[in-house]
């Protein structure tokens, strides 16, 4: 074989294809969720709640002065799974957002389940997003009660949270 040889380019063309494969085959770009995909891991709904909040006081030493209004972005609707009883897994999840002072910044979106520690799982949630909302067909969760904070913004930075509690049977 000599050294100084042209390469074909069905050699290059063959090369870039087995890399693009690779690359799609070991990085979560364009992935679909799999059989090991959890929305909410055994592991993470099993760990420390979140402390209750005892602070009654309106205004106490921690009062909202400086933070900024809350839930003046974009309307944020759970329209499933149901929140008022106990569901089975795995849960259909449709939550819708819509625009109401300005267009949705889906960049800003933090999806978090609530824990001593809260637990972002908005990498998980991406690629059932789109700027009209989130919809999972399928999503996996081990039973008990969970609570999920959604945070999202507008693109003129105001924000919405909402919490919203299931129970998994």
């Amino acid at each position: 074989m000599n050294i100084h040889s042209p390469i074909k380019f069905h050699q290059i063309v063959y090369v870039i294809t087995l890399s693009f494969i690779i690359l799609l085959s070991t990085s979560s770009f364009g992935a679909l969720p799999n059989q090991d995909f959890w929305l909410i891991t055994p592991q993470e709904a099993a760990m420390k709640p979140a402390m209750p909040d005892t602070d009654t006081s309106e205004g106490g030493p921690f009062s909202e002065i400086g933070r900024p209004e809350m839930n003046i972005g974009p309307i944020v609707e759970v329209v499933k799974p149901n929140t008022e009883k106990p569901i089975g897994s795995p849960v259909e999840v449709v939550i819708n957002f819509q625009e109401r002072l300005a267009k949705v910044n889906l960049d800003s979106l933090i999806v978090e389940v609530e824990k001593f520690i809260n637990i972002d799982i908005t990498d998980r949630v991406k690629p059932f997003c789109s700027e009209k909302g989130i919809r999972i067909p399928d999503a996996p969760l081990p039973s008990g009660e969970h609570t999920i904070i959604f945070y999202i913004e507008d693109t003129k930075g105001n924000p919405t949270e909402l919490s919203v509690t299931i129970i998994v049977a």
